[in-house]
Parts: C-alpha cells; sequence; structure tokens
C-alpha cells in the first residue's frame, strides 16, 4: 500500500496533496515516503504537517519522525535530539513519549553531553522502569559510561 500511496501522490502532485491534506494523512505519507527510503519527501511532509497542523497530535508525531529521521538516516544526534526534544515537550505522556525520551538519552549519549544523558536517564527511569531503554538508563543514571 505504501507504494500504492505514493503512486497516487505523484498522480496529484505532491504540492497539491501537501496543501489539502489533513494532518494525519501528513504524517502517514511522510512515514511511507520514509518507508520508501525517499527521505526528502517525507520531510516535506512532516514539515507541512508541523507548519498547518501546529498543536495537534500530528505536528507532533510529525516532530518525533524527523527526528528518527535524524537519528537513523544520518546520525545527525543534534537535531535528532532537538525534534524528540520538540515532540516531548508537545506529547509529554504520548504514545511515543519512552521511544522519543529513549532515543534522547543515545543522543547525548553519542554526543559526548554527559550530564545531559544522565538527567534524561533519570527522567527516563523514573517514567519507565521497565522501558526498552531501561537498561542503558540505568547505567547512565548511574555515573558509569
Amino acid at each position: 500500500k505504501l507504494g500504492e500511496a505514493l503512486a497516487d501522490v505523484e498522480l496529484l502532485g505532491v504540492d497539491t496533496v501537501l496543501e489539502r491534506a489533513g494532518g494525519a494523512e501528513l504524517v502517514d505519507l511522510g512515514s511511507a515516503a520514509r518507508l520508501s527510503r525517499k527521505p526528502s519527501v517525507a520531510a516535506r511532509f512532516y514539515e507541512t504537517a508541523r507548519h498547518r497542523f501546529a498543536g495537534s497530535d500530528a505536528a507532533a508525531v510529525a516532530a518525533y519522525h524527523l527526528g528518527r529521521m535524524a537519528f537513523d538516516g544520518r546520525g545527525a544526534w543534534a537535531e535528532a535530539e532537538r525534534w524528540f526534544a520538540v515532540y516531548l515537550a508537545e506529547r509529554p505522556r504520548g504514545a511515543l513519549a519512552p521511544e522519543a525520551l529513549g532515543r534522547s538519552i543515545e543522543c547525548a549519549r553519542n554526543l559526548k553531553l554527559d550530564a545531559r544523558a544522565r538527567e534524561l536517564a533519570a527522567r527516563y527511569l523514573a517514567a519507565y522502569p521497565n522501558g526498552a531503554h531501561a537498561g542503558l538508563a540505568a547505567t547512565l543514571a548511574g555515573g558509569a559510561d
């Protein structure tokens, strides 16, 4: 279905879809483009969701996915951490909060921001003691690197 969705977008024209699609649709299309290895197209959809639907769940999820693209696709740790922080500020208890906070820890560690990594790790453990990043968080929160 990803290929079909992107083919439909190409038929209509990306600019037309960017102007007309709803927030959730923009995020879904961004994800389809990201998974189809079209990061520049994905970024356009996510950025449009951020601008057109500021303050919405779609805008927050778009921020998370922009962080994932920076993290997974380019190893751009500072950019990724900034986007994860945006998601967490907008949806501190959102469905993606554990993953955003966990990836923020990894970003801080990769940037050698030890104090920041420890702070994020402590936050993570307080909120998600059994989460996917709990092992890493416990190691960093204890001051061991």
